[in-house]
């Protein structure tokens, strides 16, 4: 999901990668949370809390990687993001 790229900085790559599988998985929480640290190192905070907010949604929708809700709160409560 373009993880590994997102981890060694390769930005384009992973966002590549990452828009790729999204429209693959347009609810998969992975996707989404990695989409959002993608943008939040991008430096658009809009873009990234929209990502985080659907992931949330997408974990308590569907029960789906339940294990990554608490970073997803964790990264909303994030000063870069804002509180919810």
């Amino acid at each position: 999901y373009g993880a590994a790229e997102l981890l060694r900085g390769e930005l384009g790559p992973a966002q590549d990668k990452l828009a790729r599988a999204l429209r693959l998985a347009p609810d998969n929480p992975l996707v989404l949370l990695n989409l959002a640290r993608l943008h939040s190192r991008l430096r658009r905070p809009d873009r990234a809390r929209r990502y985080l907010l659907r992931a949330r949604d997408a974990i308590r929708l569907t029960g789906d990687q339940e294990q990554l809700l608490p970073e997803a709160r964790r990264l909303l409560a994030a000063p870069e993001f804002g509180a919810l």
